[in-house]
């Protein structure tokens, strides 16, 4: 690795050292695998370019795959060869799990939550939470359906990258920390050890097929299009016959029941009481009949946009809180009000969701991935099993604070940020398990989270009756 100037760009000179070192003749790997020493000069060699790459990278949300590959290529021959020559396992584990650690270093972004990419990939993360093989592992508690759902992501991994030259770096992050996992324990027996060590060899080998790119992604890729086709199809067919024919039908109606006087929410806030089906039981109320239809139809009109109006946004938002405040203006009868306001969110974020059947959606991919390949923490996931995470909260109220501040004079939103934030009142704010100090001060963070996704989605959206009822309520 000499120090010749070279015309090359930084990071492509940075490169061109790197890989002949790891994987060229009498490089790296060649010579471990040949039984020679690693020496510190060795050592220090590789953690000074992987450190120039990642203050290359630092900015950049994507690697090209030429790139990412070899530094893979490293860890997956090391861990071949060990399995093959088990005796040189005790010398080499700690060899390889120090590499792993800076390979995988050299992905991790450098910069502070600042921005909205960032904001809305916090979001994912502190109010969806998700499963964690590695997490399971860890407590010596292996979990076989959280091991298939591991699989799975990265099948989806796999066909969602098919073609493609440039990864994402959040993903590469992601992959490259399976050197990190917990695969051995003192506590198991032979037959869990083999167990893990089986498990093992399978993540690696669908790893490295998510990064050498293969036929498999082709084929699935293109049989989901078909099914996706399909699928419009129908959805075309569904609505061909009904009476909404156009956008502004369904905002009209919602307008008439949710925001004018005489509607359904003024209804309730004068004291009627409506009947509300549980379940999926047919509704007998015809204004919930017509608020459910044409929600219906509003999901097929935004079937293929992932911005919105910031006014409809606020239209649908503004009808949580003001059910909540009747609930607890009512007491005596709250039944009905509180299946409504579920029965509305739920409405309301089927309509927002971005997935669809026969498409990957990547966002949601890689948050998945994520939370199996590192021990991340979420303040959604950890209440509903009764825990309150302060920290994991600050960082949620600041992921809507930034989007608070990106959205500032904007008319259109981002639809995936409007789902979950249409999530945060679904979140187990009335947990059972909750102590009543802990329960009035979820209800502190709660309005707080409320008072800024009220400002994300209604600063600067003029509709009539919305705005007013909130100055009401300060």
């Amino acid at each position: 690795m000499g120090n010749e100037l070279s015309p090359l760009t930084p990071d492509e000179e940075a490169w061109q050292k790197l890989h002949p070192y790891l994987l060229g003749q009498k490089g790296f790997v060649e010579r471990v695998t040949h039984g020679e020493d690693v020496t510190q000069e060795d050592l220090q060699g590789f953690q000074d370019v992987l450190t120039m790459l990642h203050t290359f990278w630092r900015d950049q949300r994507s690697i090209s795959r030429q790139q990412v590959l070899p530094l893979w290529s490293v860890l997956f021959q090391l861990e071949e060869y060990i399995s093959l020559e088990p005796i040189r396992e005790r010398e080499l584990r700690p060899l390889l799990q120090q590499l792993g650690t800076w390979l995988d270093a050299a992905f991790d972004p450098d910069t502070s939550l600042l921005d909205e990419e960032a904001a809305l990939e916090m979001l994912l993360q502190q109010i969806l939470g998700g499963p964690s093989f590695r997490v399971s592992l860890r407590q010596n508690a292996v979990d076989t359906l959280y091991f298939q759902n591991f699989l799975y992501q990265l099948d989806q991994l796999q066909v969602a990258w098919h073609g493609k030259e440039a990864l994402p770096k959040r993903a590469c992050s992601a992959l490259f920390a399976i050197e990190q996992f917990p695969w051995a324990s003192e506590s198991s027996s032979e037959a869990e050890l083999r167990e893990r060590m089986d498990m093992k060899q399978l993540v690696f080998q669908k790893i490295d097929a998510c990064l050498r790119d293969g036929e498999y992604g082709e084929r699935v890729l293109e049989q989901r299009t078909d099914e996706a086709t399909s699928e419009e199809k129908e959805v075309v067919a569904m609505y061909k016959d009904t009476d909404i024919v156009v956008e502004n039908d369904v905002w009209s109606m919602l307008k008439k029941h949710l925001v004018d006087e005489g509607g359904l929410l003024d209804q309730l806030e004068q004291g009627r009481v409506i009947q509300v089906e549980l379940g999926n039981q047919p509704e007998k109320h015809q204004d919930i009949q017509d608020i459910r239809r044409v929600i219906d139809a509003l999901r097929h009109f935004w079937r293929a946009r992932q911005t919105l109006p910031r006014w409809q946004l606020c239209l649908l938002w503004s009808v949580i809180p003001r059910l909540e405040r009747l609930i607890l203006r009512f007491p005596e009868s709250p039944l009905p009000l509180h299946i409504l306001r579920a029965k509305f969110l739920t409405w309301f974020c089927d309509a927002l969701d971005t997935f669809e059947r026969g498409q990957i959606d990547q966002d949601l991919l890689l948050h998945d991935l994520e939370f199996h390949m590192k021990e991340l923490r979420s303040f959604g996931a950890e209440l509903r099993f009764g825990q309150i995470n302060l920290s994991a909260f600050a960082e949620l109220a600041l992921a809507i604070s930034i989007l608070r501040s990106a959205w500032h004079g904007r008319v259109v939103l981002p639809r995936r940020a409007a789902w979950l934030l249409m999530l945060v009142p679904l979140m187990s704010w009335d947990a059972s398990a909750f102590s009543q100090e802990e329960s009035q001060q979820l209800e502190g963070m709660k309005r707080q989270l409320y008072a800024l996704i009220d400002a994300c989605f209604c600063e600067g959206a003029e509709i009539v009756g919305v705005r007013q009822d909130k100055a009401q309520t300060e």
